[in-house]
């Protein structure tokens, strides 16, 4: 059972009422959607995984990633108020999807698949990935990130340590990590994480989610996410 206070319980059902939150969609042959995340939810998450992360399982079996610590946080996040408020971006995300024609409805109602922290050091790096096999979607939370090392780089434009690219076709699309920045994209969506030089880790948060649809079935999901 996890326990907060009750300033941060009424934080949280404010923001589930206002739906008070920032977006940025950008369209390049896939649609991928960013939310600003508060503070305060970061600093939650954060801390629910230094407390816990001796105890989490394992995710690296299941993931592409040349990193050593991949941890899966399921049953940390679950029933979670942190887990509880990203509620409110999955929902925006699908009811954005509904008004681009990309999905047949604004689903409002979806299963996570599995949830884990990458917490990457110096010289680590994400190859070019999907994920859960293309089906549903998938997020990116950045929880840290580091001052990245310059040394050696004599041209600016050469400088893309520790960002995460999006690949559509023959563009990719690079993106500069920022603490509380969060992307929602189709789980096809291919993308990788650049490796860095830096002191100190940079820790992201994903979680893969399909939605949830009465009377249908699994495979059927894959179909409606074309």
């Amino acid at each position: 059972m996890i326990i907060v206070s009750l300033t941060k319980k009424i934080w949280y059902e404010r923001e589930r009422k206002r739906m008070n939150f920032r977006k940025h969609i950008h369209v390049f042959g896939r649609t991928l959607v960013k939310y600003e995340v508060p503070q305060m939810l970061i600093d939650e998450i954060n801390k629910l995984y230094d407390t816990h992360q001796q105890d989490l399982a394992d995710s690296g079996a299941k993931l592409a990633g040349r990193l050593a610590n991949e941890k899966t946080m399921n049953s940390v996040l679950k029933d979670s108020l942190p887990l509880a408020t990203l509620d409110l971006f999955v929902l925006d995300y699908y009811k954005t999807l509904a008004s681009l024609n990309q999905i047949p409805m604004a689903y409002e109602k979806y299963s996570i698949i599995e949830c884990w922290v990458n917490e990457m050091t110096s010289g680590e790096y994400n190859p070019i990935h999907i994920h859960n096999d293309g089906l549903g979607s998938s997020s990116i939370l950045f929880l840290k990130i580091p001052e990245f090392k310059k040394e050696g780089v004599k041209h600016p434009h050469k400088f893309r340590d520790g960002q995460t690219g999006f690949i559509y076709e023959n563009v990719t699309t690079m993106v500069q990590p920022k603490v509380g920045d969060l992307y929602l994209f189709e789980a096809k969506h291919q993308h990788f994480v650049n490796p860095f030089k830096s002191d100190t880790p940079r820790r992201s948060l994903s979680f893969n989610f399909t939605p949830s649809i009465d009377g249908s079935k699994k495979e059927n999901v894959k179909h409606l996410m074309k």
